[in-house]
């Protein structure tokens, strides 16, 4: 090619990505803003109590997802009194709800005292199923109209609902104060309700969090729309002052509705950052691709398209990635717009308010802000996971096939990839442990390949760019999960040991890796204030909590020179007989969170539970490893392990763990008959019913930890499939000293990997055949 064609070429390539820069950072730009955190205040003189309703609408109009149910009227605790309580079923439902059913289970005082609900006139006894095999009572309202009353003495009851897709509206009274609930729900679950206040006549003010979003139109309403009210006030208070809403002061009225609302945005340097990178990231992207032709020695773009989707048999690739992606889907489009539980929300709402701790590694939170720029949706976060597990798992079945494995050996294990129900659940959960399983298999299988390649005679000298594109990935994997920090030596000396790689390479991609760790554990965490915001004295005691209880909880003897200072030490947060009651293995992170966690521990509170720690577990060995053995196997495939959560599940009254709710963070299927299926498989496959159940062949790393295990023990015969799996299993050992709770995705990238590893056998065993 002349050179002067070649500078035209280039300038051209150049000038393109420049326009993709721009537009894509523009429209990052004015499609995203930084909203400060808002509220509404209302304020209000009732003469009874007015149940109702505050929405907003931030694109989805104004919907039940979108809401939140208050009561205008003074409230004041209940006096430990008799009082009059009616239960009714008011027959009307949620537009979601399939009926207007409502099933108590049981009812309690304050007191400890249980209300008798058998016998009670207007009530039938159900009997509910539950998926162990037992089965629970539950009192069914059948007409609308039909009330239960009773009186009892309390200053609070709780009343236990049945909430589902057949459950409606429940109107509690409690004396002359009336209380209507929506007890639907997308899965049945047990709902209990607190009455704990009453209403008393005069002024009220209350407050309602409004999400950090566009905020098109708000609606207040109350629920009986006969019930009017009068307002005295209605603002939107944010840090900055108040912003005083227009309505009409002189009438009552049962609806009010606001449109065109004020909001400050606010310009955000962080946010600024990010759709900065992004843009620069696609472009740069574009920029690679526009050059594919130059790179791949090939004439024209046709035979680009020739070279990337057919030549060396890539074809099969795109077949196995089409289809992986079309399987996985179908999980996405039953659970969308995906699956989050308490800790994808806490690290949803650091990327929506950019205020980021490393409670949960701050990395992934930060990903997700990326991701948010393109879609602001949990969807955004699903599609990738689940596309970046379809393209691994493709493309190391077709690397075994394109070297000569026999296609029929394959296929077995790509069936059984893309029909797993682990992996198609957990590519559409905002979790942490997805992107380290997928890159933990990635490294491991990029050290086979890298091992074959040498093999072969193949060049595996590495480039500039390859060496700083795999040191990214790579911090990625030490960051995104606390334990992954420990690959950070790991992947360097096995690449030096073994001289996979030229030794000047190796120094290389670790030197680059050092700087980018520091970028990301100083530079960039100290700009996001991610340190400050992260409470690392309480954090460091969460592995250390459950051996030190087991000492104390231990039916074994227990050694210790000075038991009183052990227990008071301890006592600090539990007595050593609560303890005792409280305490197993796998309700250690239970305890966590509702008892130590609720306590300040101080740097000398941690530095001296620390000694305890390391003080007795030396001198209590069989209690300690005791403990993590019976820890470790109640996943594989054991009942109280936990599997899988999706907290969109929940209505979005009852789901208190984020505030405000948006229509974006609730379960919406788009096929509610692919809803109903899958939901239906995934169910079956969570009972536990004893050895060789679903549930134990399914949900169980152990089996595939044998499998990897068994083929780094024949070395010698496989020692590049070795390799690959010494790179998983040299996480092991370090999460059974450290693992907290029995949850499989602690060990899902040990289960991901098991797929990928037959193919990298067959095609070693082809290797030494040739």
């Amino acid at each position: 090619m002349p050179k002067d064609k070649g500078l035209r070429i280039e300038y051209k390539r150049v000038l393109s990505c420049v326009g993709v820069f721009l537009v894509l950072f523009f429209y990052f730009l004015l499609h995203n803003h930084y909203y400060p955190a808002a509220s509404l205040e209302i304020t209000a003189t009732c003469d009874t109590p007015i149940q109702a309703i505050v929405r907003w609408d931030t694109g989805d109009g104004f919907n039940d997802n979108e809401a939140q149910p208050i009561t205008l009227g003074k409230e004041e605790p209940l006096t430990n009194a008799p009082h009059k309580v009616k239960i009714e079923r008011v027959g009307q439902r949620n537009y979601m709800a399939s009926g207007a059913d409502v099933l108590m289970v049981n009812i309690k005082t304050d007191k400890n005292k249980v209300i008798a609900l058998a016998g009670m006139p207007s009530l039938a006894v159900v009997d509910l199923h539950d998926s162990g095999g037992g089965s629970q009572k539950a009192f069914y309202l059948q007409r609308d109209g039909d009330s239960i009353s009773f009186d009892a003495e309390f200053a609070a009851i709780e009343i236990v609902f049945l909430s589902g897709m057949f459950s409606g509206k429940v109107q509690v009274t409690v004396d002359s104060n009336q209380h209507v609930f929506d007890l639907y729900n997308p899965v049945n679950i047990f709902r209990p309700i607190v009455i704990n206040k009453r209403f008393v006549p005069g002024q009220d003010a209350k407050t309602v969090a409004l999400p950090q979003l566009k905020i098109k139109g708000l609606l207040l309403h109350s629920i009986d729309l006969s019930q009017r009210f009068k307002l005295n006030s209605l603002e939107v208070s944010t840090a900055d002052g108040r912003i005083p809403l227009p309505f009409d002061q002189g009438n009552s009225a049962s609806s009010i509705r606001i449109d065109n609302i004020y909001q400050k945005k606010q310009f955000h340097p962080v946010l600024f950052c990010i759709q900065l990178l992004l843009a620069l990231f696609i472009s740069w992207l574009s920029y690679e691709v526009t050059g594919l032709p130059r790179r791949l020695s090939q004439p024209n773009w046709r035979s680009v398209l020739a070279y990337v989707f057919i030549q060396q048999r890539r074809w099969i690739f795109w077949g196995f990635f089409i289809v992986s992606t079309g399987v996985f889907s179908l999980w996405l489009i039953a659970y969308w717009p995906g699956a989050m539980t308490n800790d994808s929300f806490d690290q949803w709402i650091q990327q929506k308010t950019l205020t980021f701790s490393n409670g949960h590694p701050y990395i992934y939170a930060l990903g997700l802000a990326f991701l948010n720029q393109i879609v602001e949706s949990p969807v955004s976060i699903a599609l990738f996971q689940l596309l970046c597990t379809a393209a691994l798992g493709s493309y190391v079945f077709y690397f075994a096939i394109r070297e000569g494995v026999r296609f029929y050996l394959i296929l077995p294990f790509f069936i059984a990839f893309i029909l797993s129900i682990p992996v198609g659940l957990y590519n559409i959960t905002m979790w942490k442990d997805v992107p380290f399983a997928v890159l933990t298999s990635f490294f491991a299988f990029i050290l086979f390949f890298i091992a074959y390649n040498k093999k072969t005679g193949r060049s595996v000298t590495p480039t500039w760019k390859a060496t700083i594109v795999m040191s990214v990935i790579f911090m990625v994997l030490c960051f995104v999960r606390h334990n992954g920090i420990i690959f950070l030596f790991f992947l360097p000396l096995v690449l030096w040991l073994l001289r996979l790689i030229p030794v000047r390479w190796v120094l290389r991609f670790s030197i680059v890796s050092l700087i980018i760790f520091v970028i990301i554990q100083y530079l960039v965490a100290n700009a996001l204030s991610v340190h400050k915001h992260t409470n690392y004295t309480l954090l460091n005691m969460t592995w250390k909590l459950g051996p030190i209880m087991a000492l104390f909880a231990s039916k074994l003897p227990y050694y210790s020179d000075n038991y009183e200072s052990d227990a008071q030490i301890i006592n600090k947060y539990m007595t050593v007989d609560e303890i005792k009651a409280k305490y197993n293995y796998i309700n250690t992170s239970q305890l966590y969170f509702t008892i130590f966690s609720a306590n300040s521990v101080s740097d000398d509170d941690e530095r001296r539970l620390t000694r305890l720690f390391i003080r007795r577990i030396a001198d209590n060995l069989p209690i300690f490893f005791s403990e993590r053995a019976f820890l470790v196997s109640t996943i594989f495939g054991y009942k109280y392990s936990t599997l899988w959560g999706n907290e969109l599940y929940k209505a979005p009254q009852t789901r208190d763990v984020i505030n405000p709710i948006t229509a974006r963070l609730n379960l919406l299927p788009k096929s509610v008959g692919m809803f109903n299926t899958l939901n239906d498989i995934a169910g079956r496959s969570f009972n536990y019913e004893g050895v060789f159940s679903a549930r134990f062949l399914i949900w169980n790393p152990l089996i595939p930890l044998i499998v990897i295990t068994m083929a780094f023990l024949l070395y010698k015969w496989l020692p590049m499939t070795a390799l690959s799996c010494s790179f998983v299993l040299f996480q092991v050992p370090f999460l059974f000293l450290l693992i907290q709770a029995p949850e499989f995705r602690y060990l899902y990238f040990v289960y991901l990997f098991s797929y990928m590893l037959f193919p990298m056998i067959f095609l070693e065993l082809h290797s030494r055949k040739k």
